[in-house]
């Protein structure tokens, strides 16, 4: 009997052993994510989302534009959600604090900041900013605001339609000399 108590303890010692060195695996686990944590959370803290900051958007950043990071964190997937999420270091444009540089053709950047401040959207009526704004909007990732831009991109090319020959034919004696050349008509 004393033979399988014996037994029995050292089969218990050994399981013991063993989940001690799980355990302890699991606490340097837990250390290694406490790190992480602390580091995230002192990122999060240097971007006080109250304070202004200042985006430099465009070739040498000759667009400056002044903000929160509370509206340009607005949308969490967007763009600017993921890049002051924390999750990722962001360096300072020419060392100015809370200065940042985004390289994309900022003239137009307004209607989209206009956006994310939650003021009425304004939408221009030009076709190449249009298509200027849809082009970014896919970029800083704002669904709702693309769609938008495209629906009145989309609502003012319907005004127009293709004439191909269709007036040349029909004003062969009045002497046009359209040559065969498409034009856009207003309806």
């Amino acid at each position: 009997m004393s033979n399988k108590i014996n037994n029995l303890f050292i089969e218990l010692s050994k399981e013991l052993i063993k989940e001690k060195e799980e355990l302890e695996k699991g606490k340097e686990e837990l250390e290694k994510d406490k790190y992480k944590f602390m580091s995230m959370s002192k990122r999060i803290e240097q971007i006080n989302e109250s304070e202004p900051i200042t985006l430099y958007i465009g070739s040498g950043g000759n667009n400056k534009y002044i903000t929160r990071v509370s509206v340009l964190k607005r949308f969490p997937d967007s763009f600017f959600g993921v890049m002051f999420s924390g999750r990722h270091p962001l360096k300072e444009f020419n060392n100015k604090p809370r200065s940042y540089f985004i390289d994309r053709d900022g003239d137009y950047f307004n209607f989209i900041l206009n956006y994310l401040r939650g003021d009425k959207i304004l939408i221009p009526k030009d076709n190449f900013i249009l298509k200027k704004l849809i082009i970014d909007c896919k970029f800083y990732m704002l669904p709702e605001l693309e769609e938008k831009f495209k629906q009145e991109y989309l609502k003012i090319n319907s005004n127009y339609h293709y004439n191909n020959n269709n007036n040349n034919n029909n004003n062969n004696n009045n002497n046009n000399h359209n040559n065969g050349n498409s034009i856009f008509n207003k309806k």
